[in-house]
């Protein structure tokens, strides 16, 4: 799409044709950034005081100049940051295309390619790359080598040890999307007209933000299951939600460039309104951390308004800055984002080999996390490219032929 094209032209049932659907220039885009973003967070848990993965040091290492302490807060920034909005814009993006495709392909249809799409990635994680991962942090076994048959033997026979990594995502949005499938057919609730208003958005957050609240009272931040913290699912359901409404009302390109600058006006001010007086007042310099994951508490509920503020914030404001400024392909971000997914699936054993080797080297780890960020990175996305893309098995499940938008 050329600049000055009008975004409606790509809305609502202009998503798809009889060959499939079309390429959305700045949803691919943002699509491979938000996947870069994924390795960076990773990074950072890697090297930081909070996040969980399967390769954490927490000792934290600098070169004497920055005090250790600012180091920590630098890593749990990004990752709080991150958490806050960047797995619900996966959501939202997701969400947006449910509706044509399941116009297009009927329920069944739509439900099987979900199931070869985003479980079939999913099973292969759980019962090849999680082993493989975790013998990479573990090589061995009261000092013996162990072996990956061994191991994986022992793994795959008890499910209670079964572990999605990332691909929880995959795993959440394939329920998603069935019990979306399965409702849209039956009531078509996606071509319900609503109009987008910066008020009913305020009541979008505060929403969310309660529901979040309540739900992190029984289920805080850091409670899971199969990888699934239940403490950040309000956003994500509601995400998926917004997604799918976006669709029928258009508001991907209703959303203004203005509106999208105020609302990353309105992110950046909950930083400074509600997040740091949250943190500061809070206890979080005292090492008190425990209010903020969930529970009858006031760290808890301001938190949670300044995520799904900063979430919402994020979300338009990137979703808008992309169509604007963004809205065109060279060849290689064409292969980014044709590659992303595969990159989801697989950047585990790369990001992890490579804190692995990186371990026994006497860096500060503001360093090793540079190192890794963007090594990680170019790895992840060269291993898609150069090698599992010629693997025709994974290539049928892992690529999508897509026409690209008109230029």
């Amino acid at each position: 799409m050329r600049k000055g094209d009008n975004p409606s032209l790509l809305e609502g049932r202009f998503g798809r044709t009889e060959q499939g659907p079309i390429r959305l220039i700045f949803i691919d885009n943002l699509r491979w950034f938000l996947m870069v973003l994924v390795v960076v967070f990773h990074a950072a848990v890697t090297y930081g005081p909070i996040g969980s993965w399967f390769y954490l040091t927490r000792d934290i290492s600098t070169d004497g100049v920055i005090p250790d302490q600012l180091v920590s807060l630098f890593f749990a920034i990004i990752v709080v940051m991150l958490q806050a909005f960047f797995m619900g814009l996966f959501f939202l993006i997701a969400g947006y295309f449910v509706p044509a495709s399941v116009e297009k392909k009927g329920t069944r249809q739509f439900v099987w390619d979900r199931v070869k799409r985003l479980g079939v990635p999913s099973l292969l994680f759980i019962l090849v790359l999680t082993p493989l991962v975790t013998l990479m942090v573990n090589p061995t076994t009261l000092g013996t080598p162990t072996s990956f048959a061994s191991y994986w033997t022992g793994y795959v026979t008890n499910v209670s040890a079964w572990d999605t990594g990332p691909m929880w995502f995959a795993v959440a949005l394939l329920l998603f999307s069935v019990v979306a499938a399965v409702s849209l057919r039956k009531w078509r609730w996606d071509r319900l007209q609503v109009s987008l208003t910066r008020s009913r958005l305020a009541l979008f957050i505060f929403l969310i933000a309660a529901v979040s609240f309540l739900v992190r009272v029984v289920s805080p931040i850091g409670a899971s299951v199969w990888n699934m913290q239940i403490a950040f699912f309000t956003q994500y359901v509601a995400f998926f939600l917004f997604g799918i409404l976006a669709f029928g009302n258009g508001w991907l390109s209703a959303i203004t460039y203005e509106e999208g600058k105020f609302w990353m006006k309105m992110a950046v001010l909950s930083l400074f309104a509600l997040l740091i007086p949250d943190l500061v007042l809070g206890g979080v310099l005292q090492g008190n951390l425990v209010p903020f994951s969930g529970g009858l508490t006031w760290q808890s509920a301001v938190g949670s308004l300044w995520e799904e503020t900063f979430a919402v914030g994020m979300s338009l404001s990137l979703l808008t800055w992309f169509r604007e400024k963004h809205n065109r392909q060279n060849a290689l971000e064409l292969r980014l984002a044709d590659d992303a997914f595969a990159v989801y699936v697989f950047f585990p054993p790369v990001l992890v080999g490579i804190a692995v080797l990186m371990a026994p080297e006497v860096l500060p780890s503001l360093l090793k996390f540079l190192v890794l960020a963007v090594l990680g990175t170019v790895s992840s996305f060269a291993l898609a490219r150069l090698v599992l893309r010629r693997i025709p098995g994974l290539r049928s499940i892992l690529w999508q032929t897509r026409r690209p938008a008109k230029q």
